[in-house]
């Protein structure tokens, strides 16, 4: 299994209308392992923590 950090690029595989759109790929900014949670800059160009699960980390 494999282990989400600052600075990993992912892809969303679960969307969230207006904010994240699936198959697209952020960088992550920040973790919070104790609650499951990444920072990331959304599509409104906005700094927002989301649930890890929406995430899988892109394969280099």
């Amino acid at each position: 299994m494999w282990k989400l950090e600052k600075g990993n690029i992912v892809n969303c595989i679960v969307a969230e209308t207006g904010e994240l759109t699936e198959g697209k790929k952020y960088k992550i900014l920040n973790v919070n392992s104790k609650i499951s949670q990444v920072e990331i800059i959304n599509d409104k160009k906005e700094k927002k923590s989301y649930l890890s699960v929406r995430f899988d980390k892109e394969e280099l």
